[in-house]
């Protein structure tokens, strides 16, 4: 029986897998034990998640196309992530940050009005946080710009939109599923999703062998 790609590549790879998992799973505790309030929720994941979660989706990257990679040139990526999750990722953190406050308002004043409101946010953050998603690899793995990142990031939604959007979904599921897990579930949570990244990222320039 021969088995997927994408499963062979995680079990060949599980040792680095494993280290992203437990900084990511790491991450992920501080926003649980913080004030329940959506914003700090949203800043902690910005400042410690996220950036983890792109530096070994920029591992990935490197394993799908066969360049060269230690454990250690994959931690010193962790400062670029950050700075890339900030200076790439602040319009969509911002838009979901406006659509977790529209909610909340409109949770507590229960005005119909407001519920358009909320909507739109909604939209937008959804939007937004496609954007950045699609955006965040390419910043990292290229250095450049904020415009042409989400540039690139526009051309990859039209051209592949179900790697994209399935990206997202990724996502979703991390978090919703990360929500109230103990802490060895959110490693295993963690391991699949910069595979996930990276291959949406990459398209068809991953290495032959690698295909889903």
């Amino acid at each position: 029986m021969r088995w997927p790609a994408s499963v062979r590549f995680v079990w060949e790879n599980l040792p680095i897998l494993l280290v992203g998992g437990v900084l990511c799973a790491a991450g992920w505790c501080l926003p649980r034990v913080l004030p329940r309030s959506p914003l700090v929720t949203i800043a902690a994941v910005t400042l410690l998640v996220l950036p983890t979660l792109l530096a070994w989706t920029r591992a990935c990257e490197m394993l799908l196309t066969g360049e060269q990679h230690r454990l250690g040139a994959i931690l010193r990526t962790l400062p670029g992530a950050w700075v890339a999750t900030v200076r790439i990722g602040w319009p969509g953190l911002a838009a979901l940050g406006l659509a977790s406050t529209a909610i909340t308002a409109y949770d507590i004043s229960r005005q119909s009005w407001m519920l358009l409101s909320a909507g739109v946010s909604v939209a937008l953050a959804g939007i937004g946080g496609l954007l950045m998603i699609t955006a965040l690899p390419y910043a990292l793995r290229t250095r450049c710009a904020a415009v042409a990142a989400y540039r690139e990031a526009l051309r990859v939604i039209m051209i592949r939109p179900v790697a994209a959007l399935g990206t997202v979904a990724a996502f979703v599921i991390f978090v919703l599923a990360s929500g109230h897990a103990a802490f060895p579930v959110v490693i295993l949570l963690a391991l699949p999703l910069p595979y996930v990244w990276a291959r949406a990222s990459l398209g068809d320039q991953v290495a032959v062998g690698q295909e889903l």
